[in-house]
């Protein structure tokens, strides 16, 4: 509300000092409280004494402070005794008069209530000397507004009703003005929301009045697909809720759909419909380091008239399932929003959310044949909805598209020709840059890492050993049973691990296969290596499509130890300790490793060990973390044949030496601790 005021009165008195002193009747003002029986003729003279003051002016001022109080008691007391609402202020000196040069003494008297009733009324006796009004407001009434408000059903229905009723005021007629420019007490066919209107009278008096009009909830339809199934989360509305499809189904949930486009609506018990398009497609993989976009269209009718939709932006919210199989995902960061270009589009990048949820999975060196990677793969999805509108709200209608992510990522330029998506399907490679033909020793471990692109739910791993006599045999050494697409399993193949170290074994192959026999996977061909080498050390490490492979290093190795000391000086010289104190001292252990001869394309992808961001080295039944140390490497040399790569892998501080334990077997040790032997492999 604004402009209402109580009614008050404001009076001063001025008085000529000599014309009061001698007694004369000041000429004043007389006031009257309406209603209240109080009448009042100020500037009776209160003394006919005469005083001669060595200073008129101080004289003067008391003379006219005292009158003012007095006035004030015999107003106050009035008002007391007749229980009047109405309040009396303290007096208020204003200083002399810039024209007269007289003092003046100011009070008010208020009221503390609203009403017509309580306005002052007053008129002049006489020319204005002593007692003088100068002020007088006319109390003005607030506006009180009751409006009656009519929902409107159904969401998005314009059939709201509101009619404002003003009580109280003061001067019609009074003025309407809503907020989006209507001037009417009176408004309907309005949608569900907000409306403002300033109610004002012709005195200024104005209130502001909020009125909301309110609807059934907002019928919601969250459209949930895979590659072959429509889940439709329906909310909101009044149910019951039907949902009739065009192709003649009626249920919320279908199941074994073929690729395609689906169509149908959703309705609730009072009419209430949202329409659902949904594009069945097969859902994708995403490499978790590269671009994953999620690019939205509001189609070729918003293009033709844009202000069906006007404010257009687009909503986007991640949901990872943290726990794979478990059903239940959390939304991964804030909601996204975006505004849409001139064509009704926009494209949300959202990979740096999902990168944080996978992670390297680096095997069990005695784990199973075939083992699900669940640390380097999650299921996600993308849920979006269009928001439009003044004000803009989101709309009833958005889809949630389960998609995969793996951790990973390809070069920039093979990410930004998305070219994986074909190759993975023409070559069906395990996931790993290795060259197809590799060498082994009979303890080396070697690992491949399948991932299912098949639509079938079954899949078997075979193994096919070739000996040294020529002759050979194959065997299915893994059964993999509830295969979803995109799942990705680790698979044990190291010669130890599946048996094939003995004299007779010349090679071996892996690939997997459907339970009909069709190939699902490339061939990747195991060629044992006889050679004796003394010193044998491999190295596990993480690689770029999710995987994880085996180095093996079998030259001669160096070892360093790059000290760092802390230390400050003593106060003073101490013959037993020196003048300085050794606050710490740390070791950084370095192993000098080198291959040995390998294969140029063995070389080329042994890229991916110095990128990795989790290695680890096997030696001696044990793994020891570390990184490999930056520094530049020859990867590539057209004038060699047979190339060897040389690195430094950095172990762990240490601020205490201890030597290779042994192996307790059976409360006994295997073997004493030979003297010197370092803590590092």
């Amino acid at each position: 509300m604004a402009g209402e005021r109580l009614a008050k009165l404001t009076i001063v008195a001025s008085f000529s000092l000599n014309d009061q002193l001698r007694g004369a009747q000041a000429q004043g003002v007389r006031i009257s409280l309406a209603g209240a029986g109080i009448d009042y003729r100020l500037g009776a003279y209160t003394s006919r004494r005469e005083y001669v003051a060595p200073d008129p002016d101080d004289v003067g001022r008391d003379y006219v402070k005292q009158a003012v109080d007095n006035l004030r008691a015999l107003i106050k007391l009035d008002i007391q005794s007749r229980g009047l609402p109405y309040i009396v202020s303290d007096s208020r000196d204003l200083g002399n008069s810039i024209f007269t040069n007289q003092p003046q003494i100011q009070f008010d008297i208020e009221a503390t209530q609203y009403g017509f009733e309580l306005d002052f009324q007053d008129y002049y006796t006489g020319p204005e000397k002593g007692w003088t009004v100068m002020q007088k407001l006319t109390g003005l009434q607030p506006l009180v507004v009751e409006p009656f408000i009519v929902p409107t059903g159904v969401y998005g229905s314009a059939t709201g009703i509101i009619i404002l009723s003003v009580y109280q005021g003061n001067t019609r007629p009074l003025k309407y003005l809503w907020a989006d420019g209507f001037n009417e007490r009176e408004r309907y066919n309005l949608k569900a929301g907000t409306y403002l209107c300033t109610v004002s009278d012709q005195d200024g008096v104005s209130a502001l009045v909020t009125c909301v009009v309110k609807s059934d909830a907002q019928l919601q339809v969250l459209v949930q697909q895979t590659e072959d199934s429509i889940t439709l989360g329906v909310s909101g509305g009044v149910a019951p809720y039907r949902v009739a499809w065009d192709d003649g189904a009626t249920t919320l949930v279908r199941t074994n759909l073929p690729s395609g486009t689906y169509e149908g609506t959703v309705s609730d018990a009072k009419g209430a419909f949202q329409r659902v398009k949904v594009v069945l497609t097969p859902n994708r993989c995403y490499f978790s380091q590269n671009p994953i976009r999620l690019t939205l269209d509001a189609g070729s009718a918003y293009r033709d008239d844009p202000t069906t939709k006007p404010n257009l932006s687009f909503v986007a919210q991640v949901w990872v399932e943290r726990d794979y199989l478990s059903g239940v995902y959390e939304q991964a960061g804030p909601d996204l929003e975006q505004p849409a270009d001139l064509q009704g589009r926009t494209v949300f990048n959202v990979q740096t959310l999902l990168d944080a949820y996978v992670q390297e999975h680096l095997p069990a060196l005695d784990g199973p044949v075939a083992i699900v990677a669940t640390d380097a793969f999650k299921r996600f999805y993308l849920k979006s909805a269009e928001r439009y509108g003044t004000p803009p709200v989101t709309a009833g209608l958005s889809t949630a598209r389960v998609h995969y992510v793996l951790r990973g990522g390809l070069s920039p330029h093979e990410a930004a020709i998305d070219s994986w998506p074909a190759y993975q399907e023409v070559i069906k490679p395990f996931l790993t840059w290795e060259p197809d033909f590799q060498k082994v020793l009979p303890q080396q471990p070697a690992f491949l890492y399948y991932q299912h692109t098949a639509a079938s739910s079954s899949a078997q791993v075979w193994l096919r050993v070739r000996h040294v006599d020529g002759s050979s045999s194959q065997s299915v050494v893994s059964l993999l049973e509830d295969v979803r697409r995109w799942e990705v399993y680790c698979l044990a193949v190291g010669p130890a691990a599946r048996g094939l170290t003995g004299p007779d074994v010349a090679s071996y192959d892996v690939w997997v296969t459907d339970l009909a026999g069709v190939v699902l996977s490339q061939v990747r061909r195991f060629v044992l290596e006889r050679a004796y080498y003394p010193q044998q050390r491999f190295f596990l490490y993480s690689n770029s499509l999710g995987g994880a492979n085996v180095l093996a290093a079998l030259g001669a190795a160096k070892q360093t130890l790059e000290l760092s000391v802390k230390q400050v000086e003593r106060p003073s010289f101490d013959p037993d300790l020196g003048d300085v104190a050794t606050l710490d001292r740390l070791g950084t252990p370095t192993v000098s490793v080198e291959t040995g001869p390998r294969l140029r394309k063995q070389v080329q992808a042994d890229q991916e060990l110095l990128l990795s961001r989790r290695v680890v080295l096997l030696k001696d039944g044990r793994t020891w973390p570390g990184v490999v140390n930056k520094n530049t490497y020859k990867v590539k040399d057209e004038n060699e044949g047979l190339a060897s790569l040389a690195f430094d892998f950095i172990l762990p501080k240490q601020r205490h030496f201890s030597p290779r334990l042994p192996v307790v077997v059976v409360g006994q040790v295997s073997k004493s601790v030979a003297g010197g032997e370092g803590a590092t492999p």
